[in-house]
């Protein structure tokens, strides 16, 4: 796959204007930490607003980076590298790296991918070794990011894991590392709001705080279908709920997979 140490294309703009880069493959969490940072950063400059112009961080970009780059049919999307923090960007500014497990992040995409976007029309089983957007691009991807970034101190990791664990510990650590300035009672209104039951909430009812609207897009928080539940962006968010959906052969595929995920991650594969 054909990488250009570059972005000419008119969306680097926004990945310039950034002050910082929260970046994932597709279902690890995102929209999650999303609402949480956009519905915290929009109160900071209501309700403090010194403090929010002192913040370094006031507008941060959203982006799977490699991934979006990896998939996307457009191959002059790749020629201009139009998905990728462009190289001027790609170290010097902080980067929040969320991540997955892949057995419960490959569930998920096959919804997303099946139910809401409809880019794949075959079964979980086919999707785990599907050339696109199989568990061997997720993985690779993921230690791709680790690689490149791992090493730097304007980096960190944050897992779903262990954000659904204690949200509060996990998300109080990315303000602290985006050096936003933290005041509780907004800390725990923005958490109270990105809980998952809201959110699911949120999206049923379409009613996203509307100080949000120019940083979370409204169709980015609707069902692909409103009577099917496995079409929604926020559907069940379980740890280890991949063992719903696949068979004992998928999760031989799997395991295959994960013995080439970078250990870092803490992901064990038997």
């Amino acid at each position: 796959m054909f990488f250009p140490p570059w972005n000419v294309s008119s969306n680097a703009e926004s990945f310039h204007r950034a002050d910082a880069f929260v970046v994932s493959v597709p279902k690890s969490g995102r929209t999650w930490l999303r609402v949480f940072l956009s519905k915290y950063l929009a109160e900071l400059q209501e309700r403090h607003k010194a403090a929010y112009e002192q913040s370094p961080v006031k507008k941060i970009k959203y982006t799977h980076d490699l991934w979006e780059h990896r998939v996307t049919p457009h191959w002059y999307e790749r020629i201009r590298g139009k998905w990728l923090i462009p190289p001027s960007e790609r170290r010097k500014k902080p980067k929040i790296v969320m991540v997955r497990d892949p057995r419960d992040l490959i569930v998920s995409l096959y919804f997303q991918l099946s139910r809401r976007s409809l880019e794949f029309s075959g079964t979980l089983s086919e999707l785990l070794t599907d050339e696109i957007f199989g568990v061997e691009k997720v993985v690779d991807t993921m230690n791709r990011f680790y690689t490149e970034w791992h090493a730097l101190d304007n980096h960190t990791m944050i897992r779903y894991e262990d954000a659904r664990k204690n949200d509060a510990d996990e998300f109080h650590k990315i303000l602290i590392f985006l050096n936003i300035p933290v005041y509780e009672d907004i800390f725990q209104e923005s958490l109270g709001y990105s809980a998952f039951d809201n959110m699911k909430k949120i999206e049923k009812n379409g009613n996203i705080d509307k100080k949000l609207s120019s940083d979370i897009h409204t169709d980015a928080l609707l069902p692909g279908e409103s009577l099917d539940p496995e079409s929604f962006k926020v559907r069940k968010g379980k740890v280890g709920g991949y063992r719903e959906y696949m068979s004992e052969g998928d999760l031989v595929v799997m395991a295959e997979a994960m013995k080439k995920l970078n250990p870092c991650f803490g992901y064990s594969f038997e």
